[in-house]
């Protein structure tokens, strides 16, 4: 099981099992016994959910055709032009995402078109994921340059986790700062426009909790396995956190007696899956808001074949 959390202002961003904004990476290891304090002095660093000044009053205008009232957990960026402004060739992108000259590895099948405009698209396309599994993702993007990937509103945050790096016989986590709303935005960034892909570290990637707009912090925890067993993710949420959100999400790659069960504090929260497919639910909140010891429960069953995965994230905002 890995951690990998960052700490920022304004600035740069890094994941955890997630992306904030400035800081390094950094990897923590906490074995079945142990319970992680997620208290700044003694856990790990923080995930920062925020809009820059820029962005807030692109996004949040009421004449701007960003859907906020209808958006989740998101990333964001600005595309930059060669004459050091910003904005993007809305016609192009468009023909390039619902036309026949998409090249991208990031995306399966073609994007179906939801919203449009003279200056902006709203699109919904699925972003490839481990052993041809897929993540729905919705997609924003205008000619001042804004792209937005986002999943709607209500909807489970921890599906951002993209593992298809992992193998899927030896499932073993290194990094888990990579997410299908990056690709998303890469699907623009780098399948159409041509530029240089965005990475966890670029400077002008944010992370926003649209229908949390007080929450300032995320942090998102994982664990694999390729063989029959259980593996056992501890935390402990302090009693100066308001925890706006807990998401389970998890995978199975195989469909030959290959399956997963993943619990929460002893409860099932996602069924039992034998097969490739991915489960994702919002977890009740009321026990976290009893500040006890929390555990996720990733069982592996079956046959000692393919992978299993499981992700528990947290949105949350320390209080002042």
């Amino acid at each position: 099981m890995r951690i990998i959390s960052g700490r920022n202002p304004v600035g740069k961003l890094a994941l955890l099992a997630a992306v904030t904004l400035g800081a390094a990476l950094l990897a923590l290891f906490f074995n079945p016994q142990t319970v992680a304090d997620l208290h700044q002095e003694n856990g790990p660093p923080r995930f920062a959910l925020a809009l820059t000044a820029e962005a807030r009053q692109a996004l949040q205008s009421t004449s701007n055709a960003f859907p906020s009232g209808n958006a989740g957990f998101s990333a964001y960026y600005r595309v930059p032009t060669v004459q050091n402004d910003f904005g993007l060739d809305k016609d192009l992108v468009d023909q390039a995402l619902h036309g026949a000259s998409l090249e991208s590895s990031l995306v399966s099948g073609t994007p179906a078109l939801q919203d449009t405009g003279g200056s902006h698209s709203v699109t919904s396309l699925f972003i490839d994921n481990i052993a041809g599994l897929t993540t729905q993702v919705n997609l924003y993007y205008d000619v001042q340059g804004w792209v937005v990937a986002y999943f709607p509103r209500g909807t489970p945050s921890s599906q951002a986790w993209q593992a298809k790096d992992l193998d899927t016989n030896e499932p073993e986590l290194t990094d888990v700062s990579h997410t299908v709303l990056l690709d998303a935005i890469n699907a623009v960034v780098q399948g159409t426009l041509r530029q240089d892909p965005v990475t966890p570290q670029t400077e002008t990637l944010g992370y926003y909790h649209w229908e949390f707009p007080l929450a300032t912090n995320f942090l998102m925890m994982a664990s694999a396995r390729g063989l029959v067993g259980t593996e056992v993710v501890s935390f402990a949420v302090p009693e100066s956190f308001t925890v706006d959100e807990v998401s389970v999400s998890s995978w199975t790659t195989e469909d030959s007696g290959s399956c997963t069960r993943v619990d929460l504090d002893d409860g099932d929260v996602n069924d039992d899956r034998c097969g490739p497919g991915w489960n994702h639910t919002r977890a009740e909140l009321s026990s976290f808001n009893q500040r006890t010891a929390h555990s996720m429960n990733l069982e592996h069953y079956g046959h000692n074949i393919g992978a299993s995965g499981a992700m528990v994230m947290l949105v949350y905002t320390p209080d002042r």
